[in-house]
């Protein structure tokens, strides 16, 4: 009998960032975080809410960045003027731009020479190719040939045939777009964490759960939930609070059924729906998966017709398990970041991560991304908005005088896992891309994924397993490239993962490395991810007008905006999306 070994599927998740007691989801590949809007969180102990938040400007954030306080304060501060900011690169020597093509192919300007000092102290230079003198690089011969993230994140080819796709919109805003967690498990009522389900919009799950945890009278980090869900939908969730008094737990209940909405759009607001005691918290990952209410806008009837026999179609071979664009990062720069710091190249993962703008950047961000790029990090840390904290801290450091050899030294650990999960997520897409179309047939070698389970086990004959993976019990996987990679490829489908990391400029050997933080040297850790996901419990209803309603579940780790994509949909960006992602 073949051993089925448990194999975590992660690896999907964002990170957060702390700006001053609340959690911001911002900077690359992240959700946006809330600007110039009013949070609010239903609160037991008193009669009014409480309130989390409001417009402020601080001086170190720019414009336009909700920042608050631990106590719940809004901090006052203000805007440099432009004569500071003129006279502040004044101070600065000639600027230099950070020159050189990425190892991925993307141009980066030209120039190479060393930036000046600054304010007395000798900055980095960016350009160089130093390695950190505590992480060396094993060599890899074969040229680097992969295309640019960027390039590739809206090419990929699609599972249904053409004459199956239908033009429609999506809406991801709260009234069109509506998620329900799955969970692994119910609370059973014996005491350790109180479990809050709880239904938000407008708001990070982050800012939630350390909301709540301080309206229960406990400390932010005694929230965990099990999975970080979109801020611009309606989303419905467990958040585990440790400690919390389940009878306070039961008084956000009855506020939270009378309260409605948190602010006068109704766009904004936490509503805890049944609160339960349980011994133990919650860990990321720990879903079944979710369920999806999506309205679909611009169907006609043959469309709703023809978007129908794609559901029932895309049910039967499955969802192809792309990450895409949504996780490399805004215009690919988290998984060029990444890759250059899993490859050890620091002087290029540096100039990426706060310099080089992107032709989709413009606002504040275009505007310190630019003034990095010319050697002003002391002009570009103060540029970039509060959702941009890594990039803050980075060019602070820089600012600071420090090399870019030993940048990673001075940022957590946590976001810089966040970059290197983008690259894992880029490379994982270029092995799916060599296996497309044929995501279900198994490969010698392959290791398949039980989709019921969750297990994994190795496939010694895949003629023999291949009627399992025909009725949707397993799938091939792909690897999320990292150490301790559990259990591994053969045959043929260990060669096309060879093939992809020798493309991109790594091999296995390098992802025993060390990589540096704040917290110390630390290193990626393998996993992998079935090739393709079931599409469960679907259904179109009824054409009203030109709007259907779709619904269907989705085990954790897969994304909606896939299945909108196979169905040849498009996702409507929130109003105001663009504006607020690009810090204006």
């Amino acid at each position: 009998m073949q051993r089925h070994q448990e194999v975590h599927d992660g690896a999907d998740v964002p990170m957060a960032r702390k700006l001053r007691g609340v959690q911001f989801a911002g900077g690359i590949g992240l959700a946006l975080g809330l600007a110039a809007a009013a949070v609010r969180i239903a609160c037991p102990v008193v009669a009014t809410q409480v309130q989390l938040g409001r417009v402020a400007v601080h001086p170190s954030v720019g414009a336009g960045v909700v920042v608050v306080g631990l106590e719940g304060k809004v901090e006052p501060g203000r805007q440099p003027t432009g004569e500071q900011q003129e006279e502040r690169r004044a101070r600065c020597a000639a600027p230099v731009r950070l020159g050189a093509r990425d190892a991925c192919g993307g141009s980066h300007g030209a120039g190479d020479s060393a930036i000046p000092p600054r304010c007395g102290q000798t900055g980095p230079n960016l350009a160089s190719s130093g390695q950190s003198p505590r992480r060396r690089t094993k060599p890899v011969t074969r040229p680097v040939t992969n295309p640019h993230p960027a390039a590739r994140a809206d090419d990929r080819p699609r599972r249904l045939p053409g004459e199956l796709l239908v033009g429609f919109t999506a809406k991801s805003d709260a009234e069109s777009f509506v998620v329900e967690e799955r969970p692994a498990s119910e609370p059973s009522g014996e005491p350790g964490h109180v479990w809050l389900w709880v239904e938000k919009r407008g708001i990070a799950t982050e800012e939630a759960a350390h909301g709540l945890a301080r309206a229960l009278g406990r400390p932010p980090r005694a929230a965990t939930w099990a999975g970080r869900k979109d801020v611009h939908a309606t989303t419905r969730q467990w958040i585990a609070v440790e400690g919390a008094d389940e009878a306070a737990a039961r008084a956000l209940v009855e506020r939270g059924a009378t309260q409605g909405a948190a602010d006068d759009s109704g766009t904004t607001y936490v509503r805890v729906l049944d609160a339960r005691s349980h011994p133990r918290g919650l860990r990321l990952g720990q879903i079944r998966g979710n369920r999806f209410r999506l309205a679909l806008d611009g169907l006609d009837t043959k469309g709703w017709s023809t978007l129908s026999s794609a559901v029932a179609e895309l049910t039967r071979v499955g969802v192809p398990a792309w990450y895409g664009a949504q996780r490399y990062g805004h215009g690919g720069r988290g998984a060029r970041v990444g890759l250059a710091l899993v490859r050890g190249r620091l002087d290029e993962f540096a100039r990426l991560l706060v310099g080089e703008p992107h032709t989709s950047d413009y606002g504040a961000v275009r505007e310190a991304r630019e003034l990095a790029a010319a050697g002003d990090f002391d002009g570009a840390a103060r540029r970039f908005p509060g959702r941009f904290a890594l990039e803050r801290r980075a060019a602070q450091a820089l600012a600071a005088g420090v090399r870019p050899e030993r940048l990673p030294e001075q940022l957590g650990r946590t976001e810089l896992l966040f970059l290197a999960n983008a690259a894992q997520s880029y490379l994982f897409d270029r092995v799916l891309e060599r296996r497309f179309p044929e995501l279900g047939r198994l490969l010698a070698g392959d290791v398949a994924h039980l989709h019921t389970t969750r297990g994994s086990f190795q496939v010694e004959d895949a003629a023999l397993e291949q009627p399992r993976a025909d009725r949707f019990e397993l799938s091939p996987t792909a690897p999320l490239f990292g150490r301790r990679l559990r259990p591994s490829s053969g045959g043929e489908a260990r060669a096309i993962e060879l093939d992809v990391l020798a493309e991109a400029g790594l091999d296995e050997d390098q992802f025993e490395l060390p990589i540096g933080s704040a917290r110390g040297p630390w290193r990626l850790e393998g996993a992998r991810r079935p090739l393709r996901w079931p599409l469960a419990a679907a259904s179109l209803e009824t054409l009203v007008g030109q709007r259907a309603w779709l619904c269907f579940e989705l085990p954790a780790g897969a994304y909606a905006t896939e299945v909108l994509a196979e169905l040849g949909g498009t996702l409507a960006p929130p109003a105001g999306q663009n504006r607020e992602s690009a810090g204006a």
